[in-house]
């Protein structure tokens, strides 16, 4: 990419980091550690013609990412937080707005074909929600 002075990295990072949410302490300072990255990433890539973008999706319960970002995360969760949490995940889940993988596709592809595209870029209706509610500049 350096030689050629071109080229977008994408690094798909989670709605999550726009607002705290209880019950996702471990997980969301994960993808916040991402998100500082490719924000630095992208003032050292930009002496080069090369963008850096991040993709934000928001809760996809239609697919296998959550289960699976469940299990990696451990959820072992102490016994006297036990109800908060399972409600606080329950109440996630119950909501009417989600991404879909082809929003989070749409999502990437914007960020690699429009130059002048947002560092952050929400995937998915719940993730654009976050970003009006947030009064962040997506679109």
């Amino acid at each position: 990419m350096r030689l050629r002075a071109s080229g977008v990295i994408v690094n798909v990072s989670s709605i999550v980091t726009i607002k705290p949410l209880p019950a996702l302490s471990v997980y969301s300072a994960s993808k916040a550690a991402l998100n500082a990255f490719t924000e630095s990433l992208a003032l050292e890539a930009a002496l080069f013609g090369v963008r850096a973008r991040l993709v934000l999706p928001g809760s996809a319960p239609t697919t296998g990412f959550g289960k699976n970002a469940v299990a990696r995360m451990g959820m072992n969760i102490p016994e006297p937080y036990g109800p908060f949490v399972h409600d606080y995940l329950n109440t996630l889940r119950s909501g009417t707005e989600f991404t879909t993988p082809e929003d989070v596709a749409e999502a990437v592809w914007r960020a690699v074909t429009e130059p002048d595209a947002p560092m952050k870029i929400p995937a998915g209706a719940d993730a654009r929600t976050w970003f009006r509610e947030a009064d962040l500049p997506a679109e």
